[in-house]
């Protein structure tokens, strides 16, 4: 057991480790082409207040997406399609309450009207609940996409390496038989049934002299 959790330690960290990075990075782009395009619209707004935004956006996101990884690792949609694809279309829901809880816990809402900064109020934590929609909505949907593309590339490379493995096994056993065919016992008793065979039947006992030379042959190759 301590093993086992030891091991999904690092795992977690990792994991943490690479969302957040990779969430950070898209709010530092999307906050540099938001910045122009308020720059074009010739509102009064400062890189920095945009950077922080979206930063406290795409973390927000980046929380949540080891969760949602986890899940579709433990049930992917192949399994029972329907059921599973209503489930994950349902978990869109409480994806949206934390996301808004976990935004409105991080920095206060920002106004996009007035490009300032709201209160930390209820009022504003139902405002980012259900003004936030399309948004969150198509941040669920890519995460859970790309949470099912890393299951199936997971599942793919594991496939592979247990045919791998097999056909390293059958290798290993072929060998092995050939081996065995070269054990004393064995030899002797072949031969003394080609013994046997030269004085009744001349032609199947060259036929078991060539087939016990072939044979030899191939396994000291193998050897």
């Amino acid at each position: 057991m301590v093993s086992a959790r030891n091991t999904r330690i690092p795992r977690l960290v990792r994991d943490y480790a690479l969302a957040i990075a990779f969430w950070l990075s898209v709010s530092v782009l999307v906050a540099w082409q938001m910045y122009g395009f308020e720059r074009l619209l010739s509102k009064p707004v400062v890189l920095h207040d945009l950077l922080l935004v979206y930063g406290a956006r795409y973390l927000t996101v980046a929380i949540l997406t080891p969760p949602i990884f986890y899940l579709v690792e433990r049930w992917p949609v192949t399994g029972a399609v329907v059921r599973r694809t209503a489930g994950y279309a349902l978990g869109y829901l409480p994806f949206s309450c934390a996301f808004a809880v976990i935004r409105w816990l991080l920095l206060p809402p920002w106004r996009e009207e007035t490009t300032s900064w709201g209160p930390r109020s209820l009022e504003m934590l139902f405002e980012l609940l259900y003004g936030t929609f399309a948004d969150v909505l198509l941040l669920y949907l890519s995460v859970v996409v790309a949470a099912h593309a890393y299951a199936y590339f997971v599942h793919g490379q594991r496939q592979e390496i247990e045919r791998l493995e097999l056909r390293q096994s059958l290798a290993q056993s072929e060998l092995q038989a050939l081996r065995a065919q070269l054990h004393p016992h064995f030899l002797f008793n072949t031969l003394q049934g080609i013994s046997t065979l030269i004085e009744t039947d001349r032609v199947t006992a060259q036929g078991m002299l060539r087939a016990r030379s072939g044979r030899s042959w191939i396994s000291s190759s193998l050897i």
